[in-house]
């Protein structure tokens, strides 16, 4: 019965997990700064980036321009970036644009992503029920 549970039991636990990140995306403004610097590393090289991110984190960077020069190297695209706030991207998560497409680094996308190879290594139902009406050959 448990096996039989067990994609539920996984399904919720994801859910729970995907709330308890949004809370923690929404109360630390600084968690951007790292987005931003994967995202950049996800796009390909290109000197004109267009970094689109809600409101709230297109103002955090904004008045964090001071403490970003100061940051260091990794931080350079972000620096010499466009930034546009987009009233469709929540909190936490952005898109990055260039010549060559667009990396897509919004909360639910990631989010999608982490379910995507959870999904993957979780049993089916199908499997859990043959594999309980295989012979057991420690019996044998």
């Amino acid at each position: 019965v448990l096996k039989l549970n067990e994609a539920s039991m996984v399904k919720l636990i994801f859910q729970i997990a995907s709330k308890l990140a949004q809370t923690e995306i929404e109360g630390n403004k600084d968690l951007i700064l790292t987005v931003l610097k994967q995202a950049v590393v996800d796009a390909q090289e290109d000197d004109s980036l267009t970094i689109r991110l809600a409101k709230r984190d297109f103002e955090f960077i904004e008045e964090s321009r001071a403490r970003i020069e100061g940051l260091g190297d990794e931080y350079e695209k972000i620096r010499r970036a466009k930034l546009e706030a987009n009233e469709d991207i929540v909190p936490g998560g952005c898109v990055i644009v260039t010549s060559f497409g667009q990396v897509d680094a919004t909360v639910e996308k990631r989010i999608e992503k982490v379910w995507s190879l959870v999904s993957e290594k979780m049993p089916k139902v199908s499997d859990v029920i043959q594999s309980d009406n295989l012979p057991d050959s420690t019996n044998e």
